[in-house]
C-alpha cells in the first residue's frame, strides 16, 4: 500500500515537473489564457525540393512565396532531382544585392519583392543571400498604432520621404474590421522594408489574431545585426508566463549564452517601461515582467529601447534605458494641439564608430487622413472648443 502511493506520488511529481519544463518552454500568453504560439519553422520541403530558412519564413498555405524580417536574409536550396525553382521573396530592400552561384538565374524585382528563378540540379545545394550597400551608414524610422488603413499608409510613405532605409513598426496597426487584411497588404507593397512587432490589439481582439501575424508578417520575437547595430524585437503584446519562458525568453537567453558583444542594441517593442502620466498603467503588464525586460536589456548591452502603445510622443530615461514612445501613427495630437506639426516619428541616424543618434520628425497627416472611427471620440471632444474651425476643416475633408 505505501508502495502504491509513494508511486502514485512520483508518477504526479514527476508528471508536474514534464508539465512545468513544458510551460516554461513553450509559455503561457495572457489575458486571452493561451500557450504562445510555435515557432517559424526554419525549413520548408515540398515536391522533392528543400529550403533552409534564415531571417525569412514561408507564407501560409503558399509553397513559393516568402517574407524576409531582416535585412539580409538567407535561403539555401536542395532538390531531389534537376529542376527549375521559382519563386518570390518580399519585404527585401530596393537596394539589397543578390549573391548566389545558381545556375541560369533570372531576378526580377518589383519594388520590395523579389521574383527568383534558377535552375538546380540534384544533390546540390544553391546558396541565395541578400545583403544591402549600407551597412555602415544608413536611417531607420520607427513609430507605432497606426492602424491598417490610410494612416498606415501614410506613415510608410512618411518613412521613405524622410530617407528611411527601413521602418521599425511598433504593432496596433488592427483597430477595426479590415485592419489586419489591408495592413497585410499595404505591409507587402511599402516602398521600404518594414520589421513589425506585435501589438495588443494585433494579438488579440475579442478572440486570438496573433496566427494572422505569424502567416504573413513575420515572428514575435527576432534578431539581427546591421554593421556595428544590433535589432532586438521583444514581444510584449501580452504578458508571458513565465516572465522568463517562452520564445522571447529563449532569445534572450541564446544572445546572453552566445555573449557576442555588440558596439550598440537598439531593442523595440510595443509596451513601453513606464506610463509618464504617472497616473494610468499603460506599461508592460507587471513590475516584475518590466524589471525582468529591463535586467535582460542591461545584459545585452541595449540602452535604448522603441515603443508605442501610449499614443504620445515620450522620450525618458527609466532605469538606464532610454525609452522612446511614437505611438503617434494616428496623429491624432495634431488634432489635440491645433498643430499639425505635433505628432512625430522617430529617426536613427547610424554612422560608423559613432553613437546612434535620434531625431524627431513631424509625421504632417494630411487633414484627409484623420479619418478613422477610432479618431472619432477625440474630433467630438474638440468640435465645439476652441480647435473648432480645425475639426470642421477635418470633417470636410472626411465627408
Amino acid at each position: 500500500m505505501n508502495f502504491n502511493v509513494r508511486r502514485r506520488s512520483m508518477l504526479a511529481g514527476g508528471l508536474a515537473a514534464v508539465t512545468g519544463a513544458f510551460l516554461y518552454h513553450r509559455g503561457v500568453r495572457y489575458p486571452t489564457l493561451s500557450l504562445e504560439a510555435s515557432d517559424l519553422p526554419t525549413a520548408v520541403s515540398s515536391n522533392g525540393v528543400a529550403v533552409s530558412l534564415s531571417d525569412c519564413f514561408q507564407f501560409y498555405a503558399s509553397q513559393t512565396s516568402f517574407r524576409a524580417f531582416a535585412p539580409e536574409p538567407k535561403m539555401v536550396f536542395s532538390a531531389t532531382k534537376n529542376q527549375r525553382i521559382e519563386f518570390e521573396l518580399n519585404n527585401v530592400s530596393k537596394r539589397a544585392i543578390l549573391g548566389t552561384s545558381a545556375p541560369n538565374l533570372n531576378e526580377d524585382k518589383d519594388g520590395i519583392t523579389r521574383r527568383i528563378s534558377f535552375d538546380i540540379q540534384a544533390d546540390k545545394d544553391v546558396e541565395l543571400h541578400w545583403q544591402v550597400p549600407f551597412k555602415d551608414e544608413f536611417t531607420f524610422a520607427s513609430i507605432g498604432d497606426s492602424g491598417g488603413n490610410h494612416e498606415l499608409s501614410w506613415c510608410l510613405k512618411r518613412s521613405a520621404e524622410l530617407g528611411a532605409e527601413f521602418l521599425l513598426h511598433l504593432g496596433d496597426f488592427n483597430y477595426q474590421d479590415g485592419d489586419y487584411e489591408r495592413a497585410i497588404d499595404l505591409f507587402h507593397n511599402a516602398p521600404i522594408p518594414c520589421y513589425i512587432t506585435i501589438g495588443n490589439h494585433d494579438f488579440h481582439d475579442s478572440g486570438l489574431l496573433h496566427h494572422q501575424f505569424t502567416d504573413y508578417l513575420g515572428p514575435f520575437n527576432s534578431v539581427f545585426s546591421l554593421g556595428n547595430v544590433r535589432f532586438l524585437n521583444l514581444d510584449t503584446a501580452a504578458s508571458v508566463w513565465p516572465r522568463s519562458g517562452g520564445k522571447r525568453g529563449r532569445l534572450v537567453q541564446r544572445l546572453i549564452d552566445e555573449g557576442q558583444e555588440q558596439p550598440q542594441t537598439v531593442a523595440y517593442s510595443h509596451c513601453p517601461l513606464h506610463d509618464p502620466s504617472g497616473i494610468t498603467t499603460h506599461d508592460i503588464g507587471s513590475v516584475r515582467e518590466r524589471d525582468w525586460v529591463i535586467d535582460s536589456l542591461h545584459k545585452l548591452n541595449a540602452k535604448t529601447l522603441l515603443s508605442g502603445h501610449i499614443h504620445i510622443f515620450d522620450r525618458t530615461e527609466f532605469m538606464g534605458i532610454d525609452n522612446i514612445i511614437v505611438g503617434q501613427g494616428m496623429g491624432h495630437q495634431d488634432l489635440l494641439t491645433a498643430n499639425m506639426a505635433t505628432s512625430k516619428m522617430a529617426l536613427g541616424k547610424v554612422r560608423k564608430d559613432s553613437d546612434i543618434e535620434f531625431e524627431f520628425a513631424p509625421l504632417n497627416m494630411p487633414l484627409e487622413l484623420h479619418c478613422h472611427p477610432r479618431m472619432e471620440p477625440v474630433k467630438a471632444s474638440l468640435r465645439d472648443g476652441e480647435h473648432a474651425d480645425l475639426i470642421k476643416q477635418v470633417d470636410a475633408a472626411c465627408s
